[in-house]
């Protein structure tokens, strides 16, 4: 498969914890939320498969330990926080790997590239503030952690959620030459017409129409209707 021959590629979310961790908190959503979203549309779509969500950190890696084999690569999705101002992507490797350094480096650029999220650091993990990280070092497995943007940014929190599942999506079949495949879940015409028309009128972007909406989007959503209906 790709760039990592024989093996598999596998996509994991940060935080969970059995409901207990939701990861960074800002702009009525969480870091946990935000991800699994992601993760769960650029599996969806391809043969890039996902760990076992919900999870703590010491059993996600007692599951990549069990389950991958040298030869597979891991992907595990973030999102970062400070302070508001704070924008970009990230992304951590295992630190004395060169290889996985540079191909972190076309990650990184990539998503970039394609979210249009600043480009900001590629970090061997011994160098993160945790001076390890467990799903890069624990694994047996070539492993990253990106942080796909700041959810403390508001900027960057509406570019994760317009661009980056399609960013990630292209991201990763073409470094791991994945082919794509059609959503198991078609969208029916009522429902591409209605998102159609919702971002005609600029009440929605009109993506993702068959996932949930968050009490944040639904209060934009009567915001915008309502302003749209005194016009």
């Amino acid at each position: 498969m790709g760039t990592n021959k024989q093996g598999n590629l596998y996509v994991a979310i940060g935080h969970g914890n059995h409901g207990s961790d939701p990861g960074a908190c800002a702009n009525g959503t969480t870091e946990y939320k935000e991800c699994l979203r992601i993760g769960q549309h650029v599996t969806g779509y391809t043969d890039i498969k996902l760990v076992p969500i919900n999870l703590s950190l010491k059993e996600r890696i007692q599951w990549v330990r069990k389950n991958l084999t040298p030869l597979d690569t891991l992907i595990e999705l973030h999102m970062n926080a400070a302070a508001p101002a704070a924008q970009g992507s990230d992304i951590f490797y295992r630190t004395e790997d060169k290889n996985a350094g540079q191909l972190a480096q076309r990650i990184l650029h990539m998503y970039c590239r394609e979210s249009g999220i600043k480009e900001r650091l590629v970090i061997g993990d011994t160098n993160s503030r945790h001076g390890r990280l467990g799903i890069i070092r624990d694994v047996q497995c070539q492993s990253f952690l990106i942080e796909l943007g700041f959810l403390t940014n508001e900027n960057d929190l509406n570019s994760v959620r317009a661009k980056a599942e399609r960013a990630l999506l292209t991201t990763l079949t073409d470094l791991f030459t994945i082919p794509l495949h059609t959503m198991k879940e078609e969208v029916p015409q009522w429902m591409q017409d209605a998102c159609t028309w919702v971002k005609e009128n600029d009440l929605s972007n009109g993506e993702r129409p068959l996932e949930t909406i968050t009490r944040g989007e639904a209060f934009e959503l009567l915001r915008k209707f309502t302003s749209f209906i005194k016009q």
